[in-house]
């Protein structure tokens, strides 16, 4: 009888545990934004997206990514249509419809980003140009990829930028031997190397920018509250700082 009473109460358990797992709907980009976040047979992976599914799952929730547009799923999460998305940079418009960390528009680093992400400059190897930190000297035409926060930031300083993905803006710098592309750096030195432009194109030490990047929810998403979002960040946070499992990442995408 005892062992019967046992077993009923770790079988009430267990419902129990599968009862409080919660699904959070997540929106990512479906760019190839390499390694952080990209869409891949369909689905949504990248850095950002282990790491984040790592966090949720060690809270007991149930993570469902979604790749989309950019715009697209900013415009979806701020309406309710998703629960969160992976990953956002701060602007004062998203914060809008958005839930943001506490030090997001203030922190260099923030103590809850997911990672911070810079952004560095490429250009031909044979100038003898070299990025100092101001961008009203970058050298025209100023390429970027298409639908990042950084464009934005660009064009609000007065520069014209044109917009596509890094691979054909590699390209067109190279051809052209003129202009400049901005772009992360992991991305670049792969790409570099991918398309045999080591030689000819160079990577500046200076970073464009340097920008905390987060996940962020939607402030018409039901049934999360903000106490369980605080404690997603923190668990975030926790991996972030966690050198064993962030180098197992890098190696995975290295």
């Amino acid at each position: 009888m005892l062992k019967k009473i046992v077993l009923f109460m770790l079988i009430l358990g267990f419902s129990t545990g599968l009862a409080d797992a919660k699904t959070i709907k997540i929106g990512t980009d479906m760019s190839n934004w390499y390694p952080f976040t990209f869409k891949e047979k369909g689905n949504s992976v990248g850095m950002h997206v282990d790491i984040v599914t790592t966090a949720l799952t060690n809270l007991g929730h149930q993570p469902v990514f979604t790749p989309m547009a950019w715009k697209e799923c900013l415009a979806k999460t701020g309406i309710g249509a998703y629960d969160a998305l992976v990953s956002g940079s701060y602007k004062e418009k998203r914060a809008l419809s958005l839930i943001y960390p506490p030090d997001a528009a203030t922190a260099q680093k923030s103590k809850w980003r997911i990672m911070q992400v810079e952004y560095v400059l490429v250009t031909p190897a044979a100038h003898s140009y070299e990025f100092k930190g101001d961008v009203k000297t970058l050298p025209t035409p100023v390429r970027a990829p298409l639908g990042y926060s950084i464009v934005d930031d660009l064009r609000a300083k007065g520069l014209k930028v044109i917009t596509n993905n890094t691979r054909r803006n590699l390209k067109s710098i190279d051809r052209l031997k003129q202009g400049c592309v901005i772009t992360p750096p992991e991305n670049a030195i792969r790409l570099l190397k991918e398309l045999e432009l080591e030689d000819r194109l160079k990577i500046h030490a200076k970073p464009v920018k340097s920008k905390s990047y987060f996940m962020l929810f939607s402030k018409k998403a039901e049934g999360i509250s903000q106490a369980e979002i605080e404690k997603i960040w923190d668990e975030i946070a926790r991996l972030r700082d966690d050198e064993q499992f962030m180098q197992q990442l890098f190696e995975k995408y290295d």
